[in-house]
């Protein structure tokens, strides 16, 4: 069940990543944070926005946490931009984490994992279709 609503804004680069996300059928744009802002985030994942220099807010699914599924690590950001394709690499970009869907979970496999995405997006575009984030970036994140 997801937490109420509250919005997280943060910003950050996207570098290269494992390449987990691609190798499921859901790209992800992995944020690099500076650790305090890192330090400030739950866990878990997220419906929510991004956007980058030239475009308007996009909806996007958003997992904060250490890829358990995949043998875990340092804590990650990563956005799965939903109907994009393009590359973002070295891009500065802004995240608005707004709804909670779920835990960050270890799964069995990789098929399962999947699955549980699929359900993810669908929840993300369900809260998310005909919204648009809430608050503007104070000075401090211009």
């Amino acid at each position: 069940m997801a937490d109420r609503p509250t919005e997280v804004c943060i910003a950050g680069r996207v570098v290269h990543g494992r390449g987990c996300g691609r190798e499921l059928g859901f790209r992800t744009a992995n944020v690099e944070l500076d650790a305090g802002a890192a330090a400030e985030l739950t866990e878990g994942v997220w419906a929510g926005w991004i956007r980058w220099p030239g475009q308007t807010w996009r909806e996007a699914v958003i997992n904060v946490g250490h890829r358990p599924t995949f043998g875990g690590g340092s804590l990650s950001v990563e956005a799965h931009v939903l109907e994009f394709s393009g590359d973002l690499y070295g891009t500065d970009v802004e995240l608005r984490l707004v709804h909670r869907l779920r835990n960050e979970r270890r799964f069995a496999d990789r098929e399962a994992l999947s699955r549980q995405i699929r359900i993810d997006v669908a929840r993300a575009r369900a809260l998310l279709r005909g919204r648009a984030p809430t608050r503007q970036p104070t000075e401090e994140q211009q």
